[in-house]
């Protein structure tokens, strides 16, 4: 269990009891965690926090951060700028550079081990490779406010992928989160949205949920 400001809380009792697992945390401020699909084998576990990506190698025992700071010449000029403490509006310009990443929807593992697909509220859909540390972005969301996001359980073959975006509803991708497009037909609430914009409102959020079978029912 991932909470917004208490961190970690683990069962191995179906929640009758409850441990804390927060050791290794700079912030106790959660905002989702993913199962490794080989977590009974390798006991890895995805989480997000604020400007932080987390990963846990001992099923939520500890953790280590990753750095979501990007590497470019600019970015690193945003990023000094914004540890002095700069107000954040103006940095957000048209000219490319972008503060870095805050995940806080939901991170998935890719499915081979070695990349990790997440998305982020304002910043769009990223990936991170552990062999190199790398982080690179897929889709850019700047601006928008991403509330969903979930992967296929047949990722690796289908890379079919759905983000909710406040106020826009439903996107999907079928090229692993390198394109997307809108799939809003049947949901009027969205039409309704739009005759009446207000992208910021948080009761204009929409939450995924996929079938464990959806590469047969499509559900």
């Amino acid at each position: 269990l991932a909470t917004y400001g208490g961190g970690f809380y683990i069962t191995d009792d179906e929640g009758s009891t409850w441990t804390i697992g927060n050791k290794g945390l700079i912030t106790t401020r959660l905002t989702a965690l993913s199962f490794s699909p080989d977590y009974p084998d390798d006991g890895v576990i995805y989480a997000g926090a604020i400007r932080r990506l987390l990963r846990s190698d001992d099923s939520g025992r500890s953790w280590q951060p990753i750095d979501l700071r990007f590497r470019s010449f600019g970015h690193r000029v945003v990023n000094k700028l914004e540890r002095m403490g700069r107000p954040v509006d103006w940095l957000r310009s048209d000219t490319g550079v972008t503060l870095p990443v805050y995940p806080t929807v939901t991170v998935q593992p890719r499915g081979n081990g070695d990349r990790v697909l997440f998305a982020t509220r304002f910043h769009g859909v990223m990936q991170y490779r552990n062999d190199t540390a790398e982080i690179s972005r897929l889709w850019s969301g700047t601006d928008e406010i991403i509330t969903s996001f979930k992967l296929s359980p047949d990722f690796l073959s289908d890379q079919i992928a759905f983000a909710s975006v406040r106020g826009s509803g439903l996107s999907r991708s079928t090229d692993g989160g390198v394109s997307w497009v809108a799939v809003n037909d049947g949901l009027d609430i969205v039409k309704q949205w739009n005759a009446t914009p207000a992208g910021g409102d948080f009761r204009r959020d929409m939450l995924i949920a996929l079938s464990p079978s959806f590469d047969s029912d499509g559900t």
